[in-house]
């Protein structure tokens, strides 16, 4: 059966998660990521159409005391087996992608009015971009920061730094996340800025197609969708607490 755009883009994803270092548990096409426990990325993605790596995918987190989370992409398969065994779905995002070159996709319009974007380094990038996100993504922003393969920007307005944003190629599939805007320059234009930098950088890095992952109805979903960007589909993480893990404890997904 040829590979779907989602089945591509899902590829892509299990790359883009492997970066943020840490033990990697493989189990065919599944990666079981495991970083430092305080952080929101301890999930198992790869999964296709096939949830036959579950009970692997367990033992793994529930060797190291961590709640067993896992991310699938809606191919239209069952999610019986998910619940079945106890899990419950944390996070839905919505899945947008766009196909490049460029002449094959909508402008997203001329630049926002004394908006630039430029790139950033890791310490001004992990700084604005908690600025955005809150003070308690702090850990995993600086992480972001360090990855490999991994081009950090920064929206300005008039040389004040107004939000941030990152990006990365895997083969042909660019996946664009982390973009945050500072509260007090919201509906200035940070986000249309750097979704429109990113997409020239992903075209001249040879990407085919962009992603980004948005929550419905968000001020995101809206300028993604301005963009060009159109929906592919759904990425759902679901979670399953083992029985050493004390009730109350959790981790924040972001």
């Amino acid at each position: 059966m040829p590979e779907t755009v989602l089945e591509r883009i899902e590829r892509a994803d299990v790359q883009h998660q492997g970066l943020y270092g840490g033990e990697i548990g493989v189990f065919g096409t599944v990666a079981a990521v495991c970083t430092d426990p305080s952080l929101p990325i301890n999930s198992a993605l790869g999964f296709g159409r096939d949830l036959s790596n579950l009970s692997a995918v367990e033992a793994f987190y529930e060797v190291r005391h961590l709640p067993s989370r896992v991310i699938v992409y809606a191919h239209g398969q069952a999610l019986d087996p998910l619940h079945e065994r106890g899990y419950r779905l944390t996070l839905q995002l919505n899945v947008y992608l766009c196909l490049l070159p460029r002449a094959s996709r909508p402008s997203p319009g001329p630049p926002p009015s004394g908006v630039q974007v430029r790139p950033a380094q890791p310490l001004e990038f992990a700084e604005v971009s908690t600025l955005g996100f809150g003070a308690s993504s702090r850990a995993i922003l600086e992480r972001t920061s360090q990855r490999p393969n991994t081009a950090l920007y920064l929206a300005e307005q008039n040389g004040q730094p107004i939000g941030a944003g990152a990006l990365s190629v895997f083969g042909d599939v660019a996946l664009f996340f982390s973009t945050a805007t500072v509260p007090v320059f919201r509906s200035v234009g940070a986000q249309t800025a750097l979704l429109a930098r990113r997409l020239d950088d992903a075209q001249a890095a040879h990407a085919t197609l962009a992603t980004v992952m948005t929550t419905a109805g968000s001020p995101s979903e809206r300028n993604v969708r301005r963009a060009g960007f159109e929906l592919a589909g759904s990425r759902l993480s679901f979670e399953r607490r083992p029985s050493s893990l004390p009730a109350g404890s959790s981790e924040r997904e972001q």
